[in-house]
């Protein structure tokens, strides 16, 4: 599933959970919002630690992960991207995880847990990623 919004209404966190409860798969693409939020704003959450809300996803169904966030580049800090980079490759599944990063200072590429773990700062650091993918998904 693809999901291209400016905010979930009601409870952000609690509806990604449930999408990650039924589906394999999920793409979020954050649109702009129409009211006035903070650089670390993501589809309804405003500044939230976002580290362990995808941990809890990944521990569902989900197993797959996309996150593209142009709009609010700091929506990821680097805590919680050095989190998803420590964990993610030892939750005991196959997955494949990609999003935006604006805090990566040099590019990396390791494997840990037969996961690819990669990390690209992008031009002048604003279009970094961070990815945790399994081998066979390469």
């Amino acid at each position: 599933l693809e999901l291209e919004v400016a905010q979930i209404m009601g409870d952000p966190a609690g509806t990604l959970l449930a999408l990650a409860g039924v589906l394999r798969s999920l793409s979020l693409r954050q649109e702009s919002a129409e009211e006035d939020v903070s650089p670390r704003y993501l589809m309804g959450l405003d500044s939230y630690e976002l580290a362990p809300l995808i941990l809890e996803m990944f521990g569902e169904k989900l197993d797959r992960l996309s996150i593209s966030n142009y709009c609010y580049r700091q929506y990821l800090n680097r805590a919680s991207a050095d989190e998803l980079r420590e964990r993610l490759p030892h939750l005991g599944k196959k997955l494949w995880f990609e999003a935006d990063c604006t805090y990566i200072e040099e590019d990396s590429l390791t494997t840990v847990n037969d996961h690819v773990i990669q990390v690209s700062s992008g031009e002048r650091n604003w279009n970094g990623k961070i990815s945790v993918k399994h081998s066979s998904y390469l």
